[in-house]
């Protein structure tokens, strides 16, 4: 009686485990053909796919530049709304194109009356600061950037992830997608902050 035999693997077992550890990541870079990106499902076994999953992430990397250039071109239209409305206030008119003009009817709401008593201007002041801060938080233009940043943290971890395979095609495929991104819409970064001081 060979009892210590049942506790050995079988050659079959042994086969399957030699090609489950052909398929781990590997923490080195490398040009195999033969890897899992992202889900178990996607294998990539054959140079057809490699070019797609290259294709994929070289665009993925471009829409992640593009993104965050519209992310910057939001943030400042918001800033110059915010700084054009305050030029005007403090000026009695507005400073550019599209601004409120206090002097309308409608833009001196909120605002103190100097005979009021102390205790009416504590009150309004706390009030239209409370209104104002709850309006900052659902304007449409931070909602907006919310779920951009949203999509954007996704992007980049996906993107991430990619490069964690090790795979150099891959890795190759998202820096050039990177630079041309950047090529692509960079300097439009660089003419919005110039373009910052619309106000004045």
């Amino acid at each position: 009686m060979d009892h210590a035999h049942g506790s050995h693997p079988s050659p079959a077992d042994a086969s399957m485990q030699s090609s489950d550890h052909s398929m781990d990541m590997k923490m080195y870079f490398n040009t195999d053909m033969h890897y899992t990106l992202l889900f178990s499902s996607w294998i990539i076994d054959t140079v057809g796919k490699a070019i797609v999953a290259c294709l994929g992430s070289f665009i993925l990397a471009i829409i992640y530049e593009a993104l965050e250039t519209l992310r910057h071109k939001l943030l400042l239209r918001a800033a110059c709304n915010n700084q054009c409305e305050r030029a005007g206030n403090s000026y009695g008119g507005p400073s550019c194109p599209g601004c409120p003009n206090p002097s309308d009817s409608n833009s001196n709401k909120g605002y103190l009356n100097p005979v009021e008593s102390n205790e009416e201007v504590r009150v309004n002041v706390f009030s239209n600061s409370y209104r104002e801060k709850l309006r900052s938080y659902c304007s449409s233009y931070h909602l907006v950037q919310t779920i951009l940043h949203l999509i954007h943290a996704f992007m980049g971890y996906i993107l991430m992830l990619i490069v964690m395979t090790y795979n150099v095609y891959l890795l190759l495929a998202v820096l050039f997608g990177f630079t041309l991104g950047y090529f692509l819409f960079a300097r439009n970064r660089a003419l919005l902050v110039r373009s910052h001081n619309c106000c004045h």
